[in-house]
């Protein structure tokens, strides 16, 4: 994904900035049709004329817009005014941080009213996108709400599953690696359920992905304790909960992927990690129980007849704990 050299690349100290107008930023947050923009008017106060010109000092305070930035920006004036957006772009933290707290204000009644729901998707995870890659956890954070916002948010026209937008495993690759930083890790946990839960994600697509290489920002993190433990949790709950998302025909025994999942827990048996080995084996039970022994059996016949040996149980898991015994041979 093109998005691990650009995480990492350092911001164009280049700063030129956009000119706003009619055709890209609106400053005076007129309404369009066609997608459905930011239309809330503003409180002026007592004072209509100072308000007014508060506002326009504030805006001078505010950076010009870097010109690598420049094409976010200018999908964003479709829906935001020229102040939302110059926060969400500026060079201090805290007025990005403000800028989506402001953004996120905006984001159901967009939805909402928007005639081309598709597009405002597009857009959306554009900037929810910027703000998961920013280097400030209060930015991350901040972004994250904001696609929660969109998730708990009705909508109804042309929208599409996420997994069909462009820039989604962008988003939950961003999403996944916040699992690991202590910060952020309950709510990057508690967006992550949010998707789950959601109409709009296609589960199947999603756990399939949860677990593929590509869902990880660097090839080490495949292994790591840090990255794997929090998924594992997750996709334990996913798992004791296979019942009720089956009654909602979100995901079935016969279409749940296990394959990606069944080799990130062989990688997860050989590490250091007592925690994370333990959890591997709860794991391999609750894939049996629900699952069967059949649909798992090439999987539990590439695992190490020692490892077998420390989950294997005559009742629990009689067919694993059979295929133990015969391969462990007479005693």
């Amino acid at each position: 994904i093109a998005l691990r050299s650009a995480h990492k690349r350092k911001p164009d100290e280049e700063t030129k900035s956009i000119r706003f107008n009619d055709d890209n930023i609106s400053t005076t947050n007129k309404l369009n049709q066609s997608i459905g923009r930011q239309t809330d008017k503003p409180d002026f106060g007592d004072d209509p004329e100072q308000f007014l010109k508060e506002q326009e000092e504030n805006l001078k305070e505010l950076d010009d817009i870097p010109s690598n930035k420049r094409a976010v920006a200018e999908s964003l004036g479709q829906i935001f005014d020229e102040e939302i957006i110059k926060h969400m772009f500026s060079s201090k933290w805290q007025h990005r941080e403000k800028g989506y707290e402001m953004a996120n204000g905006y984001t159901i009644s967009i939805l909402q009213k928007a005639d081309d729901v598709a597009t405002v998707q597009k857009i959306l995870y554009g900037v929810i996108q910027e703000g998961l890659m920013d280097k400030i956890v209060q930015v991350n954070l901040k972004a994250m709400k904001m696609c929660e916002t969109y998730l708990s948010t009705e909508i109804s026209g042309n929208s599409k599953p996420l997994n069909e937008i462009t820039d989604f495993e962008n988003i939950i690759v961003l999403v996944f690696d916040k699992l690991a930083v202590s910060k952020m890790a309950k709510s990057a946990e508690s967006l992550i359920m949010k998707m789950i839960e959601s109409s709009l994600v296609n589960l199947e697509s999603f756990v399939d992905f949860m677990f593929k290489p590509t869902s990880f920002l660097e090839e080490k993190c495949k292994k790591s304790y840090v990255h794997l433990l929090p998924r594992f949790r997750i996709i334990k709950t996913v798992i004791s909960n296979l019942r009720m998302l089956e009654s909602s025909k979100r995901i079935t025994k016969q279409n749940f992927p296990l394959k990606h999942l069944e080799d990130r827990i062989i990688d997860a048996v050989g590490t250091n990690s007592k925690e994370l080995r333990n959890l591997s084996k709860q794991l391999i039970v609750d894939m049996y129980t629900n699952f069967g022994y059949k649909n798992i059996e090439e999987f539990i016949q590439r695992l190490d007849i020692k490892f077998i040996a420390q989950f294997a149980d005559a009742n629990k898991t009689p067919e694993i704990y059979e295929y133990l015994k015969l391969a462990e041979g007479p005693t």
